[in-house]
């Protein structure tokens, strides 16, 4: 277990110093820094020396800046002129905005930074982490003379996965707050849960795990069925004194609805580590389902975009973790002499160049891999139709042929805007059915992939899924 100090998350602050270009440190200039999670930062100075930063030249690329500040030393990056303002004679202003930076040293360019590990705080983790945090019934008030002392204790940090050359655990921490007003006075405590990542292979920069962490952000939308954000996020460096990193990000609204969840913590915490090594180790083979699913919980959208993002996905997870989605193997299709060939051999040299090549690298090439029509067929077997329609019947055995022949003509309507086809396509209540019938369908094939049986997804759809 790693022995760090826990991280800091840094929400807002504010500082003073002075600042420079990293290649002009003599021309120096007084600023304020103030920077937020979600506004992101806007440094401004003044002085007489603005004008010898040629201020012109900043509005065409974001430049490095350096700071000597109340706070340490400071880098930001990718700074943005905003505004300036100059008088002869009299001191000038300039207002920078930035997105990111590091408290605790100069550095030149992003990717110098190596990063030991980073600390995120995602959307929905006090939900799903559900087992995990402070126990009240550890909780203790005791009274002093006159004193009154809150103990409580933060729960050990609970190791998630450990795989080839990374940790993943889950921590904890507090923010306490004191409120004032005219009729009350209240002390607050938040826990704060995240989730630590170490990358232990190599020299690993920031960019090296933005990746990595992003496939966190999928397993826990995978987990609590809607699109998970990170809210806080920071980074720090080996050596005595950390550096911290800051990171903008985007106000995420929470969802109000009632949340219903595939898994929380406490339903695989035995078997977390056998499970999210899997995850991560597939990592590659899965995203491109991943962004596909992430972005269809966004329910701003309209269903049509929903349903065009869970065909995809439904599609593209067969071909990549299905070994029966060819007629015949690649190797034998397109072996010399094969099927493709004798195929290619038949086009006519009349038609045009650019048709034949659609065809040759196109719909010949991969005319040995199953169509989406028999693609769904397989995939909405019995045993996951049983799945589909626990606690509630969306579609009946009976209907299933039915519904897959929609399906395929809706995609193909809004693939190929086929006229033929625009009466036969999912509309209103059908489509939001045949979105619910694809989002769970997605769902099952992720949450196999992970390890999980189909037994045990049945029984944890029966206890999650309410009526």
């Amino acid at each position: 277990m790693p022995k760090e100090e826990e991280q800091e998350f840094i929400r807002e602050f504010e500082c003073k110093g002075e600042w420079w270009f990293p290649k002009n440190k003599g021309k120096k200039v007084c600023g304020i820094l103030r920077f937020n999670v979600e506004s992101g930062g806007k440094l401004e100075v003044v002085g007489r020396r603005i004008t010898i930063w040629n201020a012109s030249s900043l509005w065409l690329k974001p430049v490095t800046l350096f700071g000597s500040s109340d706070k340490g030393d400071i880098t930001l990056f990718d700074c943005s002129l905003s505004s300036s303002s100059a008088s002869l004679g009299k001191l000038s202003t300039a207002s920078f905005k930035f997105s990111e930076g590091v408290i605790g040293k100069h550095i030149l360019k992003k990717e110098e930074l190596v990063i030991q590990r980073v600390a995120v705080n995602y959307s929905y983790l006090n939900a799903w982490s559900d087992s995990f945090g402070i126990d009240p019934g550890e909780t203790l008030i005791s009274f002093v003379r006159e004193k009154e002392e809150l103990f409580f204790k933060l729960p050990q940090p609970f190791l998630l996965a450990k795989g080839n050359g990374y940790e993943i655990y889950l921590k904890a921490r507090s923010k306490k707050s004191f409120s004032l007003t005219d009729t009350s006075k209240q002390i607050m405590l938040e826990e704060i849960p995240y989730i630590e990542v170490l990358l232990k292979k190599g020299k690993n920069t920031l960019k090296d795990y933005q990746e990595f962490v992003k496939s966190m952000q999928y397993f826990l939308s995978l987990a609590v069925r809607e699109q998970v954000f990170p809210l806080l996020f920071t980074g720090a460096t080996s050596g005595r004194k950390p550096l911290i990193f800051f990171y903008r990000l985007s106000s995420i609204p929470v969802s109000e609805t009632l949340l219903v969840a595939n898994f929380a913590l406490s339903n695989i915490k035995e078997s977390i580590n056998e499970y999210l090594k899997k995850w991560i180790d597939e990592r590659e083979i899965l995203e491109p389902a991943c962004e596909l699913f992430f972005s269809s919980l966004n329910r701003n959208l309209f269903p049509e975009l929903r349903f065009s993002y869970l065909i995809q996905a439904v599609e593209g997870l067969h071909r990549a973790v299905y070994e029966n989605g060819k007629y015949i193997t690649d190797e034998e299709y397109r072996k010399e002499g094969g099927l493709y060939e004798t195929f290619v051999g038949v086009i006519p040299d009349s038609i045009l160049s650019d048709f034949k090549q659609s065809l040759v690298s196109g719909k010949l090439y991969y005319a040995n891999e199953y169509a989406l029509r028999k693609r769904l067929k397989g995939m909405l077997s019995d045993n996951y139709l049983e799945i589909i329609n626990i606690r509630k019947t969306i579609v009946k055995k009976e209907e299933r042929n039915g519904l897959i022949d929609k399906i395929v003509d809706t995609r193909n309507y809004y693939a190929h805007q086929d006229e033929e086809l625009k009466d036969k396509i999912l509309k209103g209540e059908e489509l939001e059915r045949a979105i619910e019938v694809l989002k769970a369908l997605t769902e099952i094939v992720l949450i196999s992939e992970m390890g999980i049986s189909v037994e045990e997804i049945k029984e944890l759809r029966r206890t999650l899924h309410p009526l």
